[in-house]
């Protein structure tokens, strides 16, 4: 059995990421409308880029557009930790709903780097392909945040074959008892 305020936490992070869930969704339709923020941030990762203060319509809807499959991912990511929360609060910490969120979450926090990973040659891609030749820049990059959020994942993964592994072996001992 839990304990009380292990209960009261998992119930509170829950609603926190509900709200995470709508900012998220929030925020993914304004940066698709204004993509100024992804574009200020592609300027910063490519330095030698001389960012034109013109961008037409289409390059910013296509960046924009380029960063909702990794808003997507998120929510898929945050709609597992809730499910994983909300088992918490039921006190079903040892189940198989708990042990399947907690893969899916490692397993989605690493599709995350690979999508945001060619996101971002994507949009490099997209700010620059009408720049005369030898101008045009493709962009690749692996931070330490994407290598943050592929050893948890990994680890979220590892964590969920452990809880699998437990589970079996406590229905393999219920059916010796």
């Amino acid at each position: 059995m839990l304990k009380k305020r292990t209960i009261i936490l998992s119930a509170m992070m829950t609603w926190v990421i509900v709200g995470l869930i709508l900012s998220i969704i929030g925020s993914t339709i304004w940066v698709v409308f204004n993509p100024e923020i992804v574009i200020a941030e592609l300027a910063r990762e490519m330095a030698n880029l001389d960012v034109p203060g013109d961008i037409s319509h289409t390059k910013r809807v296509l960046i924009g557009l380029l960063t909702v499959p990794a808003m997507a991912v998120w929510l898929i990511i945050l709609l597992n930790l809730h499910r994983l929360f909300a088992n918490f609060a039921r006190e079903t910490v040892f189940h198989r709903q708990t042990v399947v969120a907690v893969r899916r979450a490692g397993f989605w926090l690493m599709v995350l780097v690979v999508v945001h990973f060619f996101a971002s040659m994507g949009s490099s891609l997209a700010l620059t392909y009408d720049f005369p030749p030898g101008e045009r820049t493709l962009a690749i990059t692996f931070t330490s945040q994407h290598f943050i959020l592929l050893s948890l994942g990994f680890v979220l993964l590892l964590m969920g074959v452990v809880m699998d592994e437990a589970l079996r072996l406590d229905d393999e001992n219920r059916q010796i008892v």
